[in-house]
C-alpha cells in the first residue's frame, strides 16, 4: 500500500499535480510512520521474548507447588508464627544427591520443529561439587539444554541422570535451583518474592539469604524494606537488583545443583562487582552448570564446554581451551565488551 502511495504522489509531482513541497512532506511521512511501525514490531517481539523466559521461569519455580493463587494466601508473610506460608503440597520423596549428573547421548529437537535437532547427541558427566560453564555462539543450544535440564521437555533420545537415576520433573525441583537471565518477580513484596519456591521459610531465613547474596543492603534503603512492593515483573527495581533477588531465592532454597543463565543485562561496575560477589557465595558446596554470556565470569571454573549446532565441539579448563586455538580461544579473543556477540 506504501510503494503504491509513493509512486502515485511521484506521478502526480511530474504531472504537476503536486508541489516539491508537498512531495517532499509526504515521502518524511511515510518514512516516519514506517520505521514507528518497526520499532513497535521489534518492542512486541522483545516483549514476547521475555514473557516466555519468564513463563519458562515460572513453570519450574512453581512446578513443586499445588496452586499458585493471584491472592495473598497463597504465599503471605505471618506475623504470629514469623513464617512465609505456601500452599501445603502431598508428601513426595526425598530425593538426595552424591555422586554425579550424567547425561548420556542426548539429543533433542523441539515438536514445532521436528527435523531441527537443537541437541546432538551431548554426553557430559559432572562430579558433585563441580563447576562447570557452558558456552558458544547464539543458537548454538545453550538455552535448549538448560530447558531440558530443567525438565521443561521430555527427554526422547539418550538420557539425564542424577546418581543413576533418570531426572524426573520432581528430582528436577527438589534438587535444582535455576537462576534465569531474566528474573521472574511478582507485584508482591520483596520478602514475598525471595521465598517464592520455598516451603515453610522465616523471615529471618529470607534475610539470611539476602544477606548472603549481597542484597540486603540495597533492600534496606527501599521505603518498607522487605516489605516493599516490588511493581509489576519488578519494575521499581533495578537490573541488578532483580538479579540479587533471583540470586537470594536460590540461596534461600539451598538445593545441591544450580543451573544458572548468566544475565547480559546492561549494569554498571558496582552492579557487576555486587553480583559477582552473590556468585561466588552461590557457587560454594554446590555442583553449578553456567549458561555463560561473559567469558571472564567462568574461567575459573572446573571445566568449560563449548556448544556449537548442538554438539560439544571442545571441552576441558580455561587455559587448555585457549591453547587449542579453536572457537573457544576465538570467542575469548573476539568478545565485545566483555560479552559474547549474539
Amino acid at each position: 500500500m506504501w510503494p503504491a502511495s509513493i509512486v502515485l504522489n511521484v506521478w502526480l509531482y511530474f504531472q504537476g499535480g503536486i508541489t516539491l513541497g508537498q512531495l517532499s512532506t509526504l515521502l518524511a511521512t511515510v518514512l516516519l510512520f514506517t520505521a514507528t511501525i518497526w520499532d513497535a514490531v521489534w518492542y512486541l517481539s522483545e516483549f514476547g521474548r521475555k514473557l516466555a523466559r519468564g513463563e519458562e521461569a515460572h513453570s519450574y519455580l512453581f512446578a513443586n507447588l499445588e496452586e499458585v493463587e493471584s491472592g495473598h494466601d497463597s504465599v503471605r508473610f505471618l506475623s504470629a508464627n514469623r513464617q512465609i506460608e505456601t500452599k501445603k503440597e502431598k508428601k513426595k520423596h526425598k530425593h538426595t544427591f552424591n555422586k554425579e549428573l550424567q547425561l548420556t547421548n542426548l539429543s533433542f529437537s523441539y515438536p514445532e520443529s521436528p527435523n531441527e535437532v537443537a541437541i546432538d547427541g551431548i554426553s557430559l558427566r559432572i562430579k558433585k561439587g563441580k563447576k562447570v560453564g557452558v558456552v558458544g555462539k547464539s543458537g548454538g543450544g545453550k538455552s535448549t539444554l538448560t530447558k531440558l535440564l530443567l525438565c521443561l521437555y521430555d527427554t526422547p533420545k539418550g538420557s539425564i541422570t542424577v546418581d543413576g537415576k533418570e531426572l524426573t520433573r520432581d528430582i528436577a525441583t527438589q534438587l535444582i535451583s535455576y537462576v534465569p537471565q531474566d528474573t521472574t518477580l511478582f507485584h508482591r513484596s520483596v520478602l514475598e518474592n525471595i521465598g517464592y519456591g520455598s516451603q515453610q521459610v522465616s523471615r529471618e531465613q529470607v534475610i539470611a539469604a539476602a544477606r548472603k547474596a549481597h542484597a540486603h543492603s540495597f533492600i534496606e534503603t527501599l521505603p518498607d524494606g522487605y516489605d516493599t512492593l516490588v511493581g509489576e515483573r519488578g519494575v521499581k527495581l533495578s537490573g541488578g537488583q532483580r538479579q540479587r533477588i533471583a540470586i537470594a531465592r536460590a540461596m534461600l532454597r539451598d538445593t545441591p545443583i544450580l543451573v544458572l543463565d548468566e544475565a547480559t543485562s546492561s549494569l554498571d561496575s558496582e552492579s557487576e562487582a555486587r553480583i559477582q560477589e552473590s556468585l561466588d557465595e552461590l557457587f560454594q558446596n554446590r555442583t553449578s552448570i553456567v549458561i555463560a554470556h561473559r567469558l571472564s565470569t567462568i574461567a575459573k571454573l572446573d571445566a568449560i564446554v563449548v556448544l556449537d549446532e548442538g554438539k560439544i565441539v571442545e571441552s576441558g579448563s580455561h587455559s587448555k581451551l585457549l591453547k587449542k586455538n579453536g572457537i573457544y580461544a576465538s570467542l575469548w579473543s573476539h568478545q565485545s565488551g566483555g560479552f559474547l556477540d549474539e
